[in-house]
């Protein structure tokens, strides 16, 4: 094969003095700089300004186009680029060869007869300083910096006179990463305010190249669609106030640019917030299948080459006083094909991080493949994480007007303004503000936002939410009026079912609320196990306890596997002051079953207040308070049992976050007969 296909690639001759190819080898020739520089120069020539076109005709067409004729055109397939990137290189003085490759079988060429359909792609070996470069004029986007990079094309076979061997591509990872991302991320203000960001990503090389030439078809709302698209898996879902894209064609470079809010990504675990410090890292995934005994024997191919680098720099709250990195801060190993590169840093309240995986495309033995996948899972476990302060603060420690004259907030605020005036018909901005604004207790504005965002899109989940605003707010008439125009969307919807049948018990109207759901129970199907919960819930809110009790009693006998079941039991009887002493029964049944559910205990603390046992109720309620610092009803009888422990300043402090975070939670507890 390799004998059959020489003559194909003579390059003499080829170039005729006066002619235009002629002034562009004379034109790489004065170039200053090394014999690399001016290969990388040629290669950028031919893949610049010459488009790909397969010629596949007359049984394949085999013969390559000639270079003149491919400059005239402007157009090859890979024969005609690499006969033209060869005589362009010869002409340079340069040692180089045609390879065959396969762009599918790879490592299975050598098992394949020496035919010319083992091969569908041809490319260059160009050898500089006693070094090879694999060459491919049909890529795109390659510059001085990659020519060094590695094709995972298994084995090549050289074409040569004289005849050639197969000739394996060792790859390794490729000096430049095709994506390069940097984010300047503000959380100074606190853990669970929104996350204001900078964010601008580099992509080189052939995805470049591909981007711009689609950006000619783009107008600006797809073009920004697709700067958003590609920062979502970076940071998440956002707003964003800015977009940029730029192009550079002599870097081969597109720049994207973005400025915007996303969610806060810190997380309250054992009563310290936690964040990871890691990305690109822990998004590996190596899980060769090896379900049949047959497939044991089989090594694994890795993705080809490829490098992505990831630079995160974080202003932290507080100043970083109180913040510690746990877990594995520097890394450099090579664990399942990729090159892992890592370090973190905490100075001065910024958080520095930098991350580069390189898939080197290398192939994995079988009896390597435990060893490999326990290595990465043990490099993800030691992922680093910033833990904050022993003693975290709340946004309901601080005031409404405190917060909002934090940098973050109004950063935030200002982000969201500019991202709502970019897209007037995007309800999206006006529903994230409204989550901002009321997470910080701004509840007014809150609601205006609402109302904006349901004028745009008036869909459900944005009636619901409303709704119980409102409800929460003490507008029941607007709670209720939200809830019936979201069931008049989907009827269908048990959220909607649920919210139009509290919202009319709570007016005063139990029956027509207990007639919806007795409709839907009549339907039954996989719905009416919930349905009848929710009605033994409002009746155990709002009606006869007894008949609650009996419907939760008819579901435990029919079905004993809703374990759920026991608290709701424990809840109803605790709540209304009734049957307390089976009530024991079910709390302790409910904690035991609950498999660390806080709901049990705080049922459980409702028994003991009603049993005059404060300080079992106390117990309790610090266990819940202590994991779920936001579970404003536990807050509110922890404060009101420690008033009955005469412990009053301390019970109003409960009290007050309790009011904080729901408005209405006094007229909760209040139907119950309990008030501080």
């Amino acid at each position: 094969m390799s004998k059959t296909m020489a003559p194909l690639y003579a390059t003499d001759g080829l170039i005729a003095d006066g002619s235009p190819l002629a002034g562009e080898l004379a034109k790489l020739k004065a170039l200053p700089g090394s014999p690399k520089e001016k290969a990388a120069a040629a290669l950028q020539l031919v893949q610049d300004h010459v488009r790909y076109l397969m010629v596949g005709m007359n049984g394949g067409n085999y013969v390559p186009q000639k270079p003149a004729e491919t400059w005239t055109l402007r157009y090859g397939d890979c024969k005609a680029k690499t006969l033209l990137l060869l005589s362009l290189l010869r002409g340079l003085g340069i040692e180089a060869e045609p390879v065959l490759a396969s762009s599918t079988l790879g490592d299975s060429v050598p098992e394949r007869l020496p035919t010319a359909a083992a091969f569908d792609h041809v490319l260059v070996r160009a050898v500089i300083d006693g070094q090879s470069y694999w060459l491919d004029g049909t890529g795109l986007g390659s510059r001085l910096e990659d020519i060094g990079d590695t094709p995972r094309f298994g084995s090549v076979l050289p074409v040569r006179t004289a005849g050639a061997e197969l000739m394996p591509i060792q790859t390794h990872a490729n000096a430049r990463p095709t994506i390069d991302v940097s984010v300047e991320a503000d959380e100074s203000g606190h853990e669970k305010l929104p996350t204001v960001f900078d964010a601008k990503a580099v992509l080189r090389g052939q995805i470049a190249t591909m981007i711009s030439t689609g950006l000619g078809q783009m107008d600006a709302k797809r073009r920004d669609e697709m700067v958003q698209g590609f920062f979502s898996e970076q940071v998440g879902t956002a707003q964003y106030s800015q977009i940029g894209v730029t192009t550079d064609a002599a870097l081969a470079t597109v720049t994207f640019t973005a400025h915007g809010v996303t969610s806060s990504p810190w997380k309250l675990s054992d009563r310290r917030y936690r964040r990871d410090a890691s990305k690109l890292i822990d998004e590996i995934s190596f899980a060769p299948d090896r379900a049949r005994p047959a497939w044991l024997a089989i090594p694994v191919a890795t993705s080809a080459p490829i490098g992505i680098r990831y630079h995160l720099r974080l202003r932290l709250p507080q100043g970083g006083k109180g913040y510690a990195i746990e877990g594995e801060q520097g890394l450099s190993k090579t664990v399942a094909g990729y090159d892992l590169r890592r370090t973190v840093q905490l100075k001065d309240g910024v958080l520095d991080v930098e991350e580069r995986i390189d898939a080197t495309g290398v192939e994995i033995a079988a009896d390597r493949l435990p060893d490999e996948r326990d290595a990465l899972a043990t490099v993800q476990a030691m992922s680093p994480h910033v833990i904050g302060p022993a003693k975290p603060t709340y946004l309901w420690d601080y005031s409404p007007a405190t917060i909002a004259a934090w940098p973050q907030s109004k950063a935030v605020e200002a982000t969201f303004a500019k991202a709502i005036a970019a897209d007037a018909e995007d309800a999206t901005g006006y529903s994230s503000r409204s989550n901002f604004r009321w997470g910080i207790g701004d509840y007014k504005n809150a609601l205006v936002d609402l109302d904006k965002a349901i004028g745009i899109k008036p869909d459900v989940d944005l009636y619901l939410q409303r709704a119980y605003r409102r409800f929460q707010t003490g507008d029941v008439t607007g709670a209720l009026a939200d809830g019936r125009m979201a069931r008049q969307l989907d009827p269908a919807s048990g959220a909607a079912v649920g919210t139009v049948a509290t919202y009319l018990a709570e007016s005063g109207k139990l029956d027509d609320a207990l007639g919806m759901v007795d409709a839907k129970i009549a339907i039954g199907g996989e719905a009416r196990d919930g349905y009848r919960s929710f009605k033994a819930t409002l009746l155990g809110t709002y009606g006869d306890p007894a008949k609650a009790i009996e419907i939760i009693d008819a579901q435990l006998a029919e079905k004993p596997g809703m374990t759920g079941l026991f608290n709701e039991r424990c809840w109803v009887k605790g709540s209304r002051n009734v049957e307390l002493e089976s009530a024991m029964q079910d709390c302790t049944k409910a904690v035991e079953l609950s498999s660390g559910s806080m709901a049990a205990l705080d049922s459980r603390a409702m028994l003991w207040f009603r049993m005059g046992r404060f300080d079992d109720a106390l117990r309790d309620l610090d266990v819940v308070v202590a994991q779920e610092p936001g579970k404003e009803p536990s807050r509110y009888m922890r404060g009101i049992v420690l008033h009955r422990l005469g412990r009053a300043s301390e019970g109003d402090a409960e009290i007050a976050v309790a009011r904080r975070i729901d408005p209405r939670i006094d007229a909760v507890y209040a139907r119950y007969g309990i008030k501080p």
